[in-house]
């Protein structure tokens, strides 16, 4: 038996890996011989809490369920479920198979239907399944940079195929992905961060969101509380603030920095909106 690809069980080599994100753990991705590795095939019944998915290159393989029998034969796969009792009864003595397993945690939004044992799925292995694991096969051999990323990805787009298949639905409906904040305002949000040093307009902030003036007003204070402007004048002033902490940095080069035409109306824009002068802020941040 030859592990091709183990997700790390510790996950400290991929702390946002998308496999982890979505509650996908304990991947295995293994290549059996049968020639070479017959022995290590349990004889008796017996089932898993993990999913584990046969590919046959060559040859076949047969296994007994409860209540019948399949043969899988070179270019099928079987995908059995967590909780099917099961056991590998006869195969040729050539062999070869390709085995994925995985398991889903309880937090994980993929599935919250594995209760109950789902029947085993016997079919001819999809197109985007070889090509995936043809893909998945080149880069554990060139071993190039980044390519344990791409072949979580590459895993992970078999794993979602493969839930399909067995008819496993997201935890969230798809209609319900952008619940919660309007998106036109995370976009207009962003907007305003990316551009903090210069005094962004609603005109301009409409046009980029592709909303009327007035409608993207009423967005904000439906959501945000507060108009466009005064978002905009409390991002500068949390800017000004970061910068005031550094000493290093002079208020007129603070100024500059912000857009300011001169010193006189960067001291009454943070005076007005953050309650003291730059001078002020800075002696009772400094102490």
């Amino acid at each position: 038996m030859t592990f091709l690809f183990r997700q790390n069980a510790s996950r400290e080599s991929s702390p946002c890996s998308a496999l982890n994100t979505l509650g996908i753990e304990d991947v295995f991705l293994k290549k059996l011989s049968f020639e070479k590795d017959r022995k290590s095939i349990t004889q008796k019944r017996h089932y898993h809490t993990n999913f584990e998915i046969h590919l046959i290159q060559k040859g076949f393989q047969s296994y007994a369920f409860e209540s019948e029998r399949v043969c899988v034969a070179e270019g099928m796969l079987l995908i059995i479920p967590p909780f099917v009792t099961h056991v590998a009864d006869g195969e040729d003595p050539h062999t070869e198979k390709i085995a994925l397993t995985f398991s889903l945690n309880e937090n994980s939004c993929l599935a919250a239907t594995l209760r109950q044992p789902t029947p085993f799925v016997l079919l001819e292995t999809p197109g985007v399944l070889n090509e995936n694991l043809q893909r998945i096969l080149a880069e554990l051999a060139e071993q190039k940079p980044f390519y344990r990323v791409f072949v979580e990805n590459r895993i992970l787009e078999c794993i979602l195929h493969l839930l399909r298949l067995l008819e496993v639905r997201d935890a969230v409906p798809c209609n319900e992905a952008f619940a919660g904040e309007d998106p036109r305002i995370l976009l207009s949000k962003q907007y305003v961060e990316d551009n903090v040093c210069r005094n962004v307009t609603v005109s301009e902030l409409a046009s980029y969101c592709c909303l009327g003036e007035k409608q993207l007003e009423r967005l904000f204070l439906k959501q945000v509380g507060c108009t466009v402007m005064q978002f905009v004048w409390q991002k500068r002033c949390r800017q000004i603030e970061k910068m005031l902490s550094d000493p290093t940095v002079s208020l007129r080069e603070i100024s500059e920095r912000m857009g300011f035409a001169n010193e006189y109306y960067f001291n009454s824009f943070f005076k007005k909106h953050a309650g003291m002068t730059p001078g002020a802020y800075r002696k009772s941040v400094l102490k």
